[in-house]
């Protein structure tokens, strides 16, 4: 019933455009004339978010052999317990966990070799020793 173009726009819609699950339920119906439930479309996105686990590592494996990172953090609760994201600007990689210290950072880029472009956070400057030069302009 569902190509695998529909299953990465249903994925898309929802990821990047945060369109509630009633909605894209309701649009897949007025606008493509497609019958779907709430639980049909959450298996679908659920079976794209799965096909990307692979690409995903092996982007995470890539950050740290960048010659440049520009890294950043953001927080955010979900079910009352701090979540962070870290990014990377050359390509888009999101790794969520439940803390942002030194420890996380050093599991995910273990030791840069090249320039990291940060606010200054604490954890970064304690991951940004060795042969990284940290400076503020």
């Amino acid at each position: 019933m569902f190509s695998i173009s529909l299953i990465a726009f249903a994925a898309y819609l929802k990821g990047r455009c945060h369109i509630s699950l009633s909605t894209l339920k309701d649009f897949f119906h007025e606008v493509l004339g497609v019958r779907v439930r709430c639980g049909f479309l959450t298996k679908q996105i659920m079976k794209a978010c799965g096909s990307l686990k692979e690409t995903h590592r092996e982007l995470v494996k890539r950050l740290s052999e960048e010659r440049h990172l520009n890294r950043d953090e953001s927080g955010w609760k979900e079910k009352g317990r701090k979540r962070w994201a870290f990014r990377a600007e050359k390509y888009a990689v999101c790794i969520i966990r439940e803390t942002c210290g030194e420890q996380v950072l050093e599991e995910i880029l273990g030791r840069v070799g090249g320039i990291i472009t940060s606010d200054f956070w604490g954890a970064y400057r304690k991951v940004s020793r060795g042969d990284n030069f940290a400076r503020r302009i």
